[in-house]
Parts: structure tokens; C-alpha cells; sequence
């Protein structure tokens, strides 16, 4: 009896280490990996690496500019994505070009988060601008990816001389769009890139600007 409770005593034991040993790893918190050759640049609320040839820009200095970005991407103010056009000063998180592109047609990239839209499915705001755009003969290719321990889905698509890839998750209470846009020719070969620097997106905790 005494030998059995020995032998028991020492598989708690043993199982307690076990447990202990596959428990430390979950403790510490998961790095973000750090493609080679990019920089990390910080917004408002988030960070995201680039290449070093990208430039932030002042959201005030080129409101006008932003704003036609939003509207050319949803198809107008009106409908769900509409929204997106709220509080665009407060709710651009990031934006800017790559200088090393065309200087008459750069490639340009604008985060926008949104609270409103937190409330709905991001896959609700994928259909809403497919049929938007759809509508316009833009066809729209819509994909899911699990990119670190996010699910975000991307919709790319080619209106007349643009294109567009943009990447949407919800994080932090907000409805984060990562949004690309470029010349069609120009995208060829960027995807991957553009894979890697949302990657590597970090989301901080925002103020709430309501």
C-alpha cells in the first residue's frame, strides 16, 4: 500500500511538470515576425512594416485626396461602407505612398478604422461591395486568410485603370481596412509584399473619438 501511494505520488508529481512545462510557452506573448527589408511606421492606434521607400502623409494636408480614395472604393456615400466616410480625420489611421512608384499614379496605402461597422460581419461588408461594385462591371474576388491569428478577409478587384486590394479584420471595437491601390499593371507581383505588411499590422489600444 505504502509503495503504491509512493508511485502515485511521484506520477502527480510527473504530471504536474508536464503540465507545468507545456504551460510556460502559452505565457508569453506571440512576437510579431519582422519581414527583412521593412520598416515599421506607426498611425494612429497601429503600426505597420513597409518598405522604406513608403512616405506617411498629413490626413488634413490631403483630405481631398483621401476622401476620393474612400468614395472611389465604395462606389459612393450611400449603403453600408458609406460610413466610411465619417469622421475620416479621426478614423484614418494611416496613409500614404510608396515614392518609388509612378509620381502621377503612385501606389498608395490607406488604414481606416471604423466603430459603427464593428458591428456587422466583415463578410456582410464584402458582399455589400460586391454588389456595389458588381453593379459597375467590377468584378470582385473576395478570399479569406489567416495571417498570424487573424482571420481577414481580402477582396481584390480592377475598376477601369485602378486597382485595388484591400484587407478587412475587426480588432479593439473597430473595423480595420488596410486598403492598396494602384495602376492593374503595377499590382502584378505585389500581393505578396502587400501579405507581409499586413502581417505584421500591431493594433493598439484607440481612444474612443465618438
Amino acid at each position: 500500500m505504502k509503495k503504491a501511494f509512493i508511485l502515485l505520488s511521484v506520477f502527480v508529481l510527473l504530471l504536474t511538470s508536464a503540465c507545468d512545462l507545456f504551460a510556460s510557452p502559452e505565457s508569453k506573448p506571440t512576437s510579431v515576425s519582422e519581414p527583412s527589408g521593412m520598416e515599421r511606421y506607426y498611425g494612429q492606434g497601429m503600426s505597420i512594416m513597409l518598405l522604406p521607400s513608403y512616405e506617411a502623409r498629413n490626413v488634413r494636408d490631403d483630405l481631398p485626396k483621401v476622401i476620393d480614395v474612400i468614395t472611389r472604393f465604395t462606389g459612393g456615400d450611400d449603403g453600408l461602407l458609406g460610413g466610411l466616410l465619417d469622421n475620416v480625420e479621426q478614423n484614418v489611421a494611416w496613409w500614404g505612398w510608396d515614392t518609388e512608384t509612378l509620381e502621377e499614379n503612385p501606389l498608395r496605402l490607406l488604414i481606416i478604422k471604423n466603430k459603427a461597422l464593428h458591428a456587422l460581419p466583415v463578410t456582410a461588408t464584402a458582399v455589400t461591395l460586391q454588389r456595389a461594385l458588381n453593379s459597375e462591371t467590377a468584378q470582385v474576388e473576395q478570399s479569406t486568410l489567416n495571417l498570424g491569428s487573424r482571420s481577414i478577409v481580402r477582396l481584390k478587384y480592377v475598376k477601369e485603370d485602378v486597382a485595388w486590394i484591400a484587407y478587412a479584420f475587426k480588432e479593439q471595437g473597430y473595423f480595420w481596412l488596410a486598403l492598396f491601390m494602384f495602376t492593374p499593371e503595377g499590382l502584378i507581383g505585389a500581393q505578396d509584399s502587400f501579405e507581409k505588411s499586413i502581417s505584421t499590422i500591431i493594433i493598439d489600444p484607440v481612444e474612443n473619438n465618438d
